[in-house]
């Protein structure tokens, strides 16, 4: 019996192509990266390589030390944005955005008439949303943006997020204008 008949009678070829394969990559990544081997695994060597991103050798990021950025376009939990003048939020009870939202995610009281009518209270179910994005883009005040959040893991089930919880998440974002996001 040959060889290459016993290569076919135990899976092929293919099995020993799919093995070669996985030990040049095992064995590259600590080939081409000794350079940075030693500063990577340290929070201050982290920092600097964070920017060099490469398709071989050890590209694994540090993960409660380092932190992935996120990209424009990336759809977190919704907040709340505030008026540059007054520091009050943006938001007019409008009620656009509960009619616009699919899952009935978010609930709305207003109160006031006119130019003075202001919610009076706001819930966002942050577990029934599915980051669609319909409420933002309906929203004529730009009162309400998705955030960049992607660490939503909580202890309780409870993921009823209220107006000014969304408005101090809002001032933690940093955004100012609506179309920051999606340019």
């Amino acid at each position: 019996m040959n060889f290459e008949r016993l290569l076919d009678r135990f899976y092929g070829t293919g099995l020993l192509k799919g093995l070669y394969v996985t030990m040049r990559h095992f064995v590259g990544s600590y080939l081409t990266s000794v350079r940075r081997f030693p500063r990577r695994y340290t929070t201050a060597g982290a920092a600097r390589t964070r920017g060099d991103p490469t398709l071989t050798g050890i590209f694994s990021i540090q993960y409660p030390e380092e932190k992935v950025p996120m990209f424009n376009r990336s759809r977190g939990p919704l907040i709340h944005l505030r008026d540059k003048e007054s520091g009050q939020s943006r938001c007019t009870a409008c009620q656009i955005c509960v009619k616009a939202c699919p899952h009935g995610c978010i609930t709305l009281e207003a109160e006031g008439k006119g130019k003075e009518r202001r919610a009076k209270s706001y819930r966002y179910d942050l577990g029934n949303c599915i980051f669609c994005r319909q409420c933002v883009e309906s929203c004529p005040f730009n009162a309400i943006e998705l955030s960049r959040s992607y660490e939503l893991a909580r202890y309780r089930k409870d993921m009823i997020w209220e107006l000014p919880q969304l408005l101090e998440l809002g001032d933690s974002e940093g955004i100012t204008d609506k179309d920051q996001y999606w340019r």
